[in-house]
């Protein structure tokens, strides 16, 4: 009965901690609320738009994923131990409301929202002379994204979440919408957790990887490329 408290106890302090997140997020988000871009509908003016993005969060996470591991095996690092246990543990309403409600919900204002919506408007000027996908999108997708991969405070995870985060501030900026990348991130973070909780790619042998993660980011391209072509 005790491990099973101990990881009550454990998913609780979790979520505690993301609720503190969020609430800081709200917080910095109403300051900055005068100055932010109004949301766009762009996102909901198709209805294939959210399935795409759906789409896009699985196959562009689960390859970067995939990637990661191999990266793992070359080099011989590892994910800290803390997240496999905790995707794992028996509490999976309260890690799937954290990993798919509450962690997108705080990070996409965070990391989205403010610092790459903020580095973007610090840069209006340079943005009127500069493509939709310009050097003023790069430089805000980047730092922010590596911002998000620090957060993350593991070396692998924070690759995962830095390469994860660049396709996020894609997504926001292509429809000017917290939703958007809200979506892509609640729909990787569901994948993830359906895996580990189910296991279903153990036993995967090295070349079927391989193939998984070539088709994901075959599907990716693909979705990425007709929304930059998309009005």
């Amino acid at each position: 009965k005790f491990p099973l408290v101990s990881d009550f106890m454990s998913a609780c302090g979790d979520i505690v901690s993301v609720i503190a997140l969020l609430c800081g997020a709200a917080a910095a988000f109403f300051i900055y609320r005068k100055e932010s871009v109004p949301p766009s509908d762009k996102l909901f003016s198709n209805k294939l738009n959210i399935p795409a993005v759906v789409i896009l969060g699985i196959t562009g996470c689960l390859g970067i994923d995939i990637l990661i591991s191999i990266i793992s095996e070359l080099t011989g690092l590892s994910a800290a131990e803390g997240a496999g246990e905790a995707l794992t543990s028996g509490q999976i309403i309260i890690l799937a409301l954290k990993a798919v409600v509450l962690a997108p919900i705080a990070e996409e204002i965070t990391f989205r929202g403010l610092c790459f919506g903020r580095i973007m408007a610090m840069r209006s000027r340079e943005r009127e002379r500069e493509k939709e996908f310009g050097p003023s999108f790069f430089l805000a997708a980047v730092v922010s994204s590596l911002l998000f991969g620090i957060y993350h405070l593991d070396v692998l995870q924070g690759i995962y979440a830095f390469f994860c985060g660049i396709i996020m501030c894609f997504v926001y900026h292509k429809f000017q919408n917290l939703w958007a990348s809200g979506i892509f991130h609640a729909a990787a973070n569901a994948l993830m957790l359906i895996l580990s909780a189910t296991g279903a790619l153990n036993g995967i042998p090295v070349w079927g990887f391989a193939l998984i993660m070539a088709g994901c980011f075959a599907v990716s391209a693909v979705i990425l490329i007709k929304m930059v072509k998309s009005n």
